[in-house]
């Protein structure tokens, strides 16, 4: 029971941090970047996506790096500090890239992340967009593959 509410909590984290950037953009419309909507009514679901995220991150082996980076990224906000807020923002996709390539799975996942940069030459917000649903989908993945092994070694027993 325990262990079904630790990957429920996981899974409901994951899917907030992929949906909130989507309605963001459906309910202001397309900004430069996500941190632009710092400065809509949008504000709110930012930070608390951005607190519950790092909060994950910081208990995922090998992800503080980019938990930290993604809390102090929240905390130095765009409208006042705007060099810190970006340099942290490229730090934290750059750190993310650290646990995905440690662990060593689902390279393809990888490989579309390193590409989504190609993505700023369009638009910055779709580069982060697509970056974000691509980290979301590799702990997805790793979460899922992470139960399976759960459940297989406690049908073992």
């Amino acid at each position: 029971m325990l262990r079904s509410a630790y990957y429920r909590n996981r899974i409901l984290v994951i899917m907030f941090a992929m949906i909130a950037p989507i309605v963001c953009v459906a309910t202001v419309g397309w900004l430069p970047s996500l941190s632009s909507y710092w400065n809509t009514p949008m504000q709110p679901l930012f930070i608390i996506t951005n607190a519950a995220t790092s909060y994950y991150l910081f208990f995922e082996s090998g992800w503080k790096r980019s938990g930290l980076a993604l809390m102090l990224l929240t905390a130095f906000s765009i409208e006042y500090w705007p060099v810190i807020h970006n340099v942290l923002a490229v730090c934290f996709f750059l750190l993310t890239l650290i646990p995905m390539y440690q662990t060593k799975r689902f390279r393809w996942v990888i490989w579309a992340y390193i590409a989504s940069v190609a993505g700023i030459v369009h638009s910055l917000l779709l580069a982060e967009l697509i970056g974000i649903t691509l980290i979301c989908v590799y702990n997805l993945l790793l979460l899922q593959k992470s139960y399976a092994l759960s459940m297989r070694n406690s049908n073992k027993k």
